[in-house]
């Protein structure tokens, strides 16, 4: 079973997937395939989207990210004053 973990088991469940519509009546089928192909595209995006967030986490951030010392949200002044 050790075997069946990672890529190898995400390539056996697109397998099976796969497999299953071919049991399908024809209409039935090609529409059970472009719904598995629309869940791959969705999961693909997901990822790009995940990664390119955990990307942007991790650059560094220079002085032009953090606001300047005298604005009034980093004052001590109540507001108005």
């Amino acid at each position: 079973m050790d075997a069946l973990a990672g890529d190898a088991l995400e390539q056996a469940c697109f397998a099976l997937l796969d497999a299953m519509a071919d049991f399908f009546p024809k209409a039935q089928a090609t529409l059970l395939r472009r719904a598995i192909q629309a869940g791959r595209e969705q999961q693909r995006m997901a990822q790009e989207a995940a990664e390119r967030i955990l990307a942007e986490a991790a650059a560094p951030r220079g002085p032009s990210s953090e606001p300047p010392a005298n604005t009034p949200e980093s004052s001590d002044a109540p507001p108005g004053r």
